[in-house]
């Protein structure tokens, strides 16, 4: 009987440290930090084509501030592994080092946008602004590297999430 009771509370204390464990794998971070990652994911690219964006998700920043909700960080790199992934119909690893358009990031800006703009309006109004970016992007676009894409957005997400 008392064995019994020893063990039970040996379950219950490994499913509680279990329990913290994966909170904690799964930081929160807010739909600004989110605005604010792609901000710097677009930074980055730095084209004339986006610097109206970039203004755009500044003002979506300041306007979430107040109004904010938390999202799960593995939402988030599930979101960007699943842009990646219908852009390309390539897992994530197999992309490293593949040249893409201005226009094919855009895209992927704007599904990962997409995955959270039921959570705000504010996301919502940027997702249709970044479509209309996408019908500007001429044939001419500029061309950058996946790889300088995917360390733009891991470094911004680094510098979010403590």
């Amino acid at each position: 009987m008392i064995m019994d009771e020893q063990n039970e509370n040996q379950r219950n204390r490994v499913k509680e440290e279990d329990e913290e464990e994966s909170t904690l794998d799964e930081p929160n971070i807010s739909l600004t930090c989110l605005l604010k990652t792609l901000w710097n994911f677009v930074y980055t690219l730095d084209s004339p084509l986006l610097a109206k964006l970039r203004t755009n998700i500044e003002k979506e920043i300041l306007l979430l501030k107040y109004t904010d909700k938390q999202i799960s960080m593995k939402t988030l790199d599930m979101a960007m592994k699943a842009a990646l992934y219908m852009m390309t119909k390539k897992p994530t690893h197999e992309i490293e080092g593949e040249t893409w358009g201005l226009k094919e990031v855009l895209k992927m800006f704007r599904s990962i946008t997409s995955k959270f703009a039921r959570q705000s309006k504010h996301l919502g109004d940027l997702e249709k602004q970044v479509r209309e970016e996408i019908r500007k992007s001429t044939v001419r676009e500029k061309k950058v590297m996946m790889i300088q894409v995917r360390t733009a957005i891991e470094t911004a997400l680094k510098i979010l999430v403590p």
